[in-house]
Order: C-alpha cells, then sequence, then structure tokens
C-alpha cells in the first residue's frame, strides 16, 4: 500500500479540509450518547418493555437533550466572559497562525495507516466504504482507523499545551470575531517566502486565523474540560446592531450570541443556536412520496428572494433544512400546488412538516431541438401566470430520450425549457382540472448563448448568493396568454468564490441585472453572439436603507403592516411586515429616491418618498390613512344581504382609467377606497342565481349606497346536444360553456356515454362554446331562448384544425386579428416567440385583420386546411393616422362595434371604446383614399364617408342613434 502523499504546504491551502477534519473531532459526541443509552439501558431498564425500541428512543433523546442544554451553558459562560475585543495584537495573531499550522503538522505527523484514510476521508472526501475499495481493506477496519485518528489528533494537540485543551482553543477563538471576508485563494497567491519557513500577508494570517480559531474553538466549546457546573445567563443586549434588526424579524428580534459563539454554532451544523426543519413530501390522489420535488424555504420576514433557499426532495420525499435561524419560516413547494406552511423554528429543535401535493395536472412530454431532435438533460422551468409574485423555478430534468413527466402540476401554470447551446423555449399555457393528463411538446430555439461572470462588492472581494438574472422579460407573474409566454430570463445565484453560469440567453443585447444583501442593485447589459459565451465582471456598491413606524390615524403604531418598496419588474423589490411595535427595516435598496408604501386592510394605505444613499439607513414614518371610503350594501328584492357577489367598479368622465374589483363579505358589504370623487362611477354586481344590477353614483355622491340585487326567478330554458371526436367517438370528459349577453356563464360537463349534454339556463339571449384540447374552439350562437322552447344544437362534431402564422417584425407583434369570411370575430394572434400565430383554427375561408401602429391597415384573406400551416408575409406600406369620434345622439354610449369600407369592401371590423359615455373615438393607421365607417349590431345603422389624404386630417363624426 502506498503512503496518500499529500505535502504539509498542501494541506495547509485547504480550507475545505480542515473544516472537515474538525467537524469529525466535535461530532463523536455522538458516540459517547450511545454508549451512554446503553449503559443506562442495562442499569435503569423497567422489567417489561412493550416497545424496547421506542423506549430507547426517548432515552437517546434525553441524553441529546441534556447534551444540548451543557452547551447552551457553555456559550452562555462564554457570553459573558469573552466581551468583545479590541482589535488583537501582533502578538495574539501569530499565536493564532501558529496553532492553525499546528493541528496541520498534526495531520502530517500521523501514522501512516491512520494518515491515509484521514487524508482520503476529509482531503479527498470519500465516504468509508470507497475508501475500503480503494485500499482493498474491511469497512470496519477504515472506521476503527478513522476512530484511532482522531484521537492521536486530540492528544497531540493537548500534549502540545500541557494537557489543557483551552490553552489551545481560547486564543483562537477571540480572533473568530475578526470581520474579515476575503478569498482565501486570492490570499494565498501573494506568500512571502522566507528559508525555511512559510509566511503569509497580514491579511492571510488574519483569515487564516480566524477560520482555525472558528474550527478549533468547536473543539473546546463542545468538549467538556471539566465537571464543575455552568450557570445560564441570558443577557438582553439593549446595543442590537442595525444589520441584525435588519436581517431578521423584528418580531423575533433576540439578544445576539457573541460573533464568535454564533460562528460556531453556524458552521458545526449543531443545533443549539438554530433549528432545523425536516421535509416530507406526498401526493394526496396516491399515498406514495414526492420524489424529486423542489421544496422552498424563506423567512417569513426576510428578503422574499435573497433568503430563499430551495431543495430536491429524496427518493422517500423527503429533505432536511438544517441551521435555519429562530423564527416563523414560509415553506412550499415550486411549481406544484401545495398551501404554502408556515412554521416556527425554535432553537435546538427539529420540526417535521408534511406537504400534501394537491391531485391536479399531470405533463408528459418532451423537448425537441429546432430540428426536432429530443435532447437530453434539459431543466423543465415552471412560471405562474400574472396573477401571482412567485418567481419560476426548475421542477424537471428531461431524460436520456429528452422526456419528462411532472405529476400534480399546478392546475395553471407555464412550462419552458432550457438547455447549453439553445436559446430557451418559449413558456406553454397548461390548465387542467384535478386528474387531468396534458401532453407537451417543448421546442428549444436557436441563436442562444451562455454569460458568465464574478460579482465582487467594492473592496473585490467576491460576493457569494447574489441573484443574477440574465435576459429580456422577468421570472414572477408573467404575462400570457392561451398559446403561452415569451421566455423567462436566465436566473442564477452566485457561488462562493462569486462566480456564476447562466445559459440558455437569446443572443444580441441581454439586459443584467444583480441583487445582494446589503448592495445596491446592478443594472447593466452585455452583447451575446449566436453559441457565444460573453464574461462579466459585476462590482457591486453599498446600497441604501430605511428603517422607520408605521402608525395609523390614532397614532397608535400598526403590527403586521406590509411594507414595500418597488415594482414587479424591479428584482431589487421586497416587502416586510411591522413587528409589534409598528417599525420595521429594508435594506439592499438602489441609491437615489425611493418609494416606501404601507398598507393593511382595516388601517389603509400610505405612502412616502426618501433619497437613499449609499451605505447609510433613513428614518422614516409612514402614517395610514383609509381616506374618503364609499360603503356599498348588496341586498335582494327582501332587503336580505347578498354575500359573495362579484362587484366592478370603473370611473366616468375625463381623466385617467380607474376600475375596481371587489367581493361582498357575509353581511353583503363591500368598500371602495382612493376612488376619485369628483368622477361618476358605474358600479356593477352580479352572482350567480342573481339578475345583473348596474348602478350610477354621482360624483361627490353620498358614502354609503344599497344595490339591490334580485333573485333571478325568470323561468329556465334547456339546451340539449351532443359532442363528438372527429373520429365519431364520444367526447366524454369535456365541459360545454353556455355564455349569456349578461356577464354570466354556466358550465356542464359531458359526462354521458353517448357524449350528449343538457344545460339549463334563464330566459335570454345565450352562445354555446366548446373547447377542447387539440381542436378548433366551436361557438354557436347567439339564439334567443324563451321558457318551453328548448335549443336542440344537434350533434357537434370537432375537427382537426389548422394554423395560421403571420410573419411581422417583433414591434408589430400584437397587431393582427383573425374574422370569418363573414366578418364574425373568432381570435387574435399572439408571438410569446415569433411568428405570430393564430389559435387551431377549423378548416375553411377567413380574413386577417393587421392593425400595425405606423402602418395603413389591411384585410387579407386565407384558407385553413386540416393539420396544416398557412403562412402569410403581409407587404407593409405607411400609414397616415384618422381619428373617428362616435358622438350620442340619445342614450349614453356603450362601445361602439363599426365597419372601416373601402370601395364598396370591408377592410376593418372595429370596436371604439375609449372616451366618455356621450363620446368615444378610436384611432386608426390608413393609406390614402376615400373610405366609409357604417356602425354595427344597431337599430338605425350610421354611415359616414370621408377621405384620406397624405398628412394626418381632422376627425370624422360620426352622430349615433
Amino acid at each position: 500500500m502506498q503512503p496518500h502523499s499529500i505535502t504539509l504546504q498542501q494541506l495547509l491551502r485547504e480550507e475545505p479540509f480542515v473544516r472537515a477534519l474538525a467537524r469529525q473531532l466535535v461530532a463523536e459526541e455522538a458516540e459517547d450518547v450511545v454508549q451512554q443509552a446503553f449503559l443506562r439501558s442495562l442499569e435503569r431498564a423497567p422489567t417489561a418493555v412493550d416497545a424496547p425500541r421506542g423506549w430507547l428512543a426517548r432515552v437517546v433523546r434525553n441524553l441529546a437533550q441534556d447534551l444540548r442544554r451543557r452547551r447552551r451553558r457553555r456559550f452562555a459562560r462564554e457570553s459573558e466572559v469573552a466581551r468583545e475585543p479590541a482589535v488583537p495584537s501582533s502578538q495574539e495573531l501569530l499565536e493564532a497562525e501558529e496553532l492553525r499550522r499546528a493541528v496541520v503538522a498534526a495531520v502530517d505527523a500521523l501514522p501512516e495507516p491512520q494518515r491515509t484514510v484521514v487524508l482520503l476521508r476529509y482531503y479527498e472526501g470519500l465516504p468509508p466504504r470507497r475508501i475500503a475499495t480503494r485500499l482493498s481493506i474491511p469497512a470496519a477496519t477504515v472506521s476503527h482507523r478513522l476512530h484511532e485518528a482522531i484521537g492521536m489528533l486530540r492528544e497531540r494537540l493537548d500534549h502540545g499545551h500541557g494537557g489543557a485543551r483551552r490553552a489551545w482553543g481560547l486564543p483562537l477563538l477571540t480572533l473568530a470575531r475578526l470581520p474579515q471576508r476575503l478569498p482565501l485563494a486570492e490570499v494565498l497567491a501573494h506568500p512571502v517566502a522566507t528559508p525555511g519557513l512559510a509566511l503569509f500577508t497580514m491579511s492571510t494570517k488574519s483569515l487564516l486565523a480566524c477560520l482555525v480559531a472558528l474550527l478549533l474553538s468547536l473543539c473546546w466549546l463542545l468538549w467538556p474540560a471539566s465537571s464543575a457546573p455552568l450557570r445560564v445567563a441570558e443577557r438582553p443586549d439593549a446595543a442590537t446592531p442595525a444589520a441584525a434588526t435588519l436581517a431578521g424579524s423584528p418580531s423575533e428580534a433576540r439578544a445576539p450570541l457573541p460573533r464568535a459563539v454564533a460562528v460556531a454554532l453556524q458552521v458545526s451544523g449543531e443545533l443549539a443556536g438554530t433549528g432545523t426543519v425536516a421535509v416530507t413530501v406526498v401526493h394526496a390522489e396516491q399515498p406514495r412520496a414526492g420524489a424529486g420535488v423542489v421544496v422552498m424555504v424563506r423567512p417569513v420576514a426576510g428578503h422574499a428572494r435573497l433568503d430563499l433557499t430551495t431543495a430536491v426532495t429524496d427518493a422517500a420525499g423527503r429533505f432536511e433544512f438544517a441551521d435555519l435561524v429562530p423564527g416563523h419560516w414560509a415553506l412550499r413547494t415550486a411549481g406544484r400546488p401545495t398551501r404554502e406552511a408556515v412554521i416556527e423554528v425554535r432553537a435546538g429543535q427539529r420540526t417535521e412538516h408534511t406537504l400534501a401535493l394537491d391531485g391536479n395536472l399531470t405533463v408528459r412530454g418532451i423537448v425537441v431541438s429546432p430540428l426536432g431532435v429530443p435532447v437530453a438533460d434539459v431543466s423543465i422551468e415552471a412560471a405562474l401566470p400574472a396573477f401571482t409574485s412567485a418567481d419560476a423555478h426548475r421542477v424537471a430534468t428531461t431524460r436520456a430520450d429528452g422526456t419528462f413527466e411532472l405529476h400534480d402540476c399546478e392546475p395553471i401554470a407555464l412550462l419552458g425549457a432550457r438547455a447549453p447551446g439553445f436559446a430557451a423555449s418559449q413558456l406553454y399555457f397548461l390548465q387542467g382540472d384535478a386528474g387531468a393528463a396534458a401532453e407537451l411538446r417543448i421546442e428549444l430555439r436557436d441563436a442562444g448563448g451562455t454569460v458568465t461572470g464574478l460579482v465582487v462588492d467594492s473592496t473585490g472581494a467576491p460576493v457569494r448568493g447574489a441573484l443574477v438574472r440574465v435576459g429580456e422579460g422577468r421570472s414572477n407573474s408573467v404575462r400570457s396568454t392561451p398559446a403561452g409566454a415569451a421566455p423567462l430570463p436566465a436566473a442564477v445565484r452566485t457561488a462562493s468564490d462569486g462566480s456564476f453560469t447562466a445559459f440558455g440567453v437569446a443572443a444580441g443585447t441581454v439586459p443584467v441585472q444583480v441583487v445582494a444583501r446589503g448592495c445596491a442593485p446592478w443594472l447593466g447589459t452585455g452583447e451575446l453572439a449566436p453559441g457565444a459565451s460573453v464574461a462579466l465582471r459585476i462590482e457591486l456598491q453599498a446600497g441604501a436603507a430605511c428603517a422607520g413606524i408605521v402608525r395609523g390615524v390614532d397614532e397608535q403604531p400598526v403590527a403586521g403592516a406590509r411594507v414595500d418598496v418597488g415594482t414587479r419588474d424591479d428584482l431589487w423589490a421586497q416587502e416586510t411586515f411591522t413587528d409589534a411595535d409598528g417599525r420595521f427595516a429594508l435594506r439592499g435598496l438602489p441609491p437615489g429616491e425611493v418609494e416606501v408604501r404601507a398598507a393593511t386592510p382595516r388601517v389603509g394605505k400610505a405612502a412616502t418618498r426618501f433619497v437613499g444613499r449609499p451605505g447609510s439607513t433613513t428614518t422614516i414614518e409612514l402614517r395610514l390613512d383609509r381616506g374618503r371610503v364609499l360603503t356599498v350594501r348588496v341586498v335582494d328584492e327582501q332587503g336580505e344581504p347578498v354575500p359573495f357577489a362579484t362587484a366592478e367598479v370603473a370611473a366616468e368622465g375625463a381623466g385617467p382609467p380607474w376600475s375596481q374589483y371587489g367581493h361582498s363579505d357575509r353581511e353583503g358589504r363591500f368598500e371602495l377606497t382612493e376612488w376619485p370623487v369628483d368622477r361618476a362611477l358605474t358600479i356593477e354586481v352580479r352572482k350567480r342565481g342573481h339578475l345583473t344590477a348596474r348602478h350610477q353614483h354621482a360624483a361627490f355622491g353620498p358614502a354609503s349606497i344599497t344595490v339591490q340585487l334580485p333573485r333571478d326567478a325568470r323561468p329556465s330554458v334547456q339546451i340539449l346536444g351532443r359532442i363528438l371526436r372527429p373520429d365519431g367517438s364520444p367526447a366524454t370528459g369535456l365541459d360545454v360553456d353556455a355564455v349569456g349577453d349578461e356577464p354570466r356563464q354556466q358550465t356542464a360537463a359531458v359526462t354521458a356515454a353517448d357524449g350528449s349534454f343538457v344545460l339549463a339556463v334563464p330566459e335570454g339571449s345565450w352562445r354555446l362554446r366548446v373547447a377542447a384540447a387539440g381542436h378548433p374552439e366551436v361557438r354557436l350562437g347567439p339564439t334567443k331562448l324563451l321558457a318551453g322552447q328548448p335549443w336542440q344544437v344537434g350533434t357537434v362534431q370537432l375537427t382537426v384544425g389548422g394554423t395560421l402564422h403571420v410573419e411581422l417584425p417583433t414591434e408589430l407583434a400584437d397587431a393582427g386579428t383573425v374574422f370569418t369570411a363573414a366578418g364574425g370575430f373568432v381570435s387574435g394572434l399572439v408571438a410569446p416567440v415569433p411568428p405570430l400565430r393564430s389559435a387551431l383554427l377549423a378548416p375553411g375561408d377567413y380574413v386577417l385583420q393587421l392593425e400595425p401602429v405606423g402602418r395603413a391597415a389591411l384585410f387579407l384573406p386565407f384558407v385553413i386546411r386540416a393539420g396544416a400551416t398557412t403562412t402569410l408575409r403581409p407587404e407593409l406600406v405607411v400609414g397616415v393616422e384618422q381619428r373617428i369620434e362616435f358622438a350620442a345622439a340619445g342614450e349614453p354610449l356603450g362601445s361602439v362595434e363599426f365597419e372601416l369600407r373601402r370601395d364598396g369592401a370591408r377592410l376593418l371590423v372595429e370596436w371604439a371604446s375609449d372616451g366618455t359615455p356621450q363620446r368615444r373615438t378610436v384611432g386608426l393607421w390608413l393609406a390614402p383614399g376615400r373610405y366609409a365607417v357604417v356602425t354595427r349590431g344597431r337599430e338605425r345603422a350610421a354611415e359616414v364617408e370621408f377621405a384620406v389624404g397624405s398628412a394626418a386630417g381632422a376627425a370624422v363624426v360620426v352622430m349615433v342613434r
């Protein structure tokens, strides 16, 4: 067996090696606990035990608790005797350096068998079984040699200091409080050589002294050298550092431990000052483990992004988050529907929690290249549509054949893919009920590259854990259509050396955002060529901070108020909540003017601005006020309250658009705040089973009104029909929607074996809509329904559809609408990624209507064929802007539908909805020529002819009756 040839100088340069070895010097206390447990079982075991394993487990838990109490007493005593010292002297630094070297020298002096297993275990990080395989010896022999080596190291260190373990622990313990945070590789790159002795610069000595003080102090702290009892003395510290207040929840503020003790706790992984949360994820529908699920935990009062920790559950659906600071933590899964749980973490305790995945959508898919070739090891990312602010996260990885499977996905989600060598795919919109399954084909894009970089602070030190977002768009509150959304930007975190790598980035000018704890956010760009890689060096500056108090109109502090800064588009946006004294703190803000907002439903809102300065904290005060409140009470025809009715309120008249939604409470009430008192309001209230009610509220009207919402007593009418698939089989498992002229809808599930359905709706005008994944939507009606006259729809057969692709410049991507040949609206066009695409269309004749800003409007006929794609490449010409105004000749106007004709042929079908109830306006871009505008859907159509010249002319006015 050859000796393991590692030199003393190599060992001196290896921080992970020394750290791992020191942890082992501490961890063997577990063996003492086991030995004491068996000794106690022999001495004190009851004569009859029904469950010996459970009894022994209780013994072990009690012994471990005793051990933790002894450690707390030691830490408490240390808190009293180890006051914050002055800067260590040169003599102390030299002593620490010599002690650090003594640890490594002790390893180097071990006998060959023990030295080899120590180096293989802690220098190379091999587990005992692999060491046994490499050395061709039994695993038990490896464990025995490791045990012997640890004992030899302790004896050597004790012998070198007169047998007193504290003698070599205490001098190094004081240096652990030093604030140096220097990169080890950079420090060791500049040694000063002296014959026969390896010396380092003073910064090196300080850093390594701190490191070894931390590691060796653990041996002293966690290994008792005296049996004298220690008195626990918890000392409140009135001078809590500002940083400590900013980092944690104000409501959970505690006296901080001395820095040496706190750092020792963090590195040791012991539970004396921190807690552990053990998470188990299970599938709700089937009693099986949720393996490979991304779990997230974050402090409730911390930074929503920077304080977030993610992990992936193992084959048993489990993961443990260790070393969590005491306080309240939010726990949930990424991309899977679970209710967020708030867990209280207690020092020295282990908390178990189970997250049950709701039985929702199952997604099976494949990821392919632009040429259709399956791609392995692709990251599948899941985001949520714009109604939530949750960030996107990786939720799966493709197999060798490019396929993936995602069980219990969110019922409404966006899925995309990212891989090196490609640009990220678009996001695909998915929606499904419990138990539903979806098949998805995700296509990566060409012209992708990689952005690498290094993030450092103003001193040049690397920044660990910084969040870097690379690329256009945002990863939260993603705006989407049923056809999907634009690709996600890459979001990565920096490693311990400050480096990061972001792949799947589209070529071009790439925006980059960086946020890090306590630093000002950084915004910049980089130029990325297709298939290339670009490297950035990003230097962060100190951020601004603010702290203050939130009060109500009664001058009393408001606890639990939400305080936030930034918008959804800002990566640095963050929020916190006030503590019991109404206080809050935010840091890592950009220098300059920043708006801070506070709100709580019952007390009101407030906002203020302050000018932040790098590295300084500004004190502010926010006073909540509800302002003028409009109370609306919803009752039925008997005057009884109508709970859970939906109300939509919109402001009329001149001014910016304003609207608000609300729901009545159990007493039938809802409140409007911050509404424009100088403008009239239209209040529309609706609830299933009731007639829709509309109320006009005058400007400066009363602060309390009542809206009557009568029950819908109209007789019901049946809608009957049968749905078949293209092959003639019954289309069971689909939903059929009936949509009324008033804002109401009723749905029937097709469950009958023959595909038939029955809907019961009140009298009125109704349309029918059948939507089935993979088939064009079917629309029937409108039909006026009367009591006793059922609507026999007959048999509706789904079709195999086709798609329209329109190649337009990116800046004109929202300019298209599809109509039937008869002028009926079918769908808009969307472009998550070019080209513009329609929804699936039934085979037949259609017209594409294009209204690009600055270009003349077009009306292009096209044909859709089953299973095929129709591509249009329209030629655009510069247009002239023409405004058309519709004026009310009698009743107030709603939205005005009209046709624009040229030479007697229909050019556009459009709606005018902007303006006031007396005058609606719309702006069009047209080529020079003669036109006519004709209103649609009214008893008396209005028609006006006009001419468009080479320059914009006066508005065309159309009187509507």
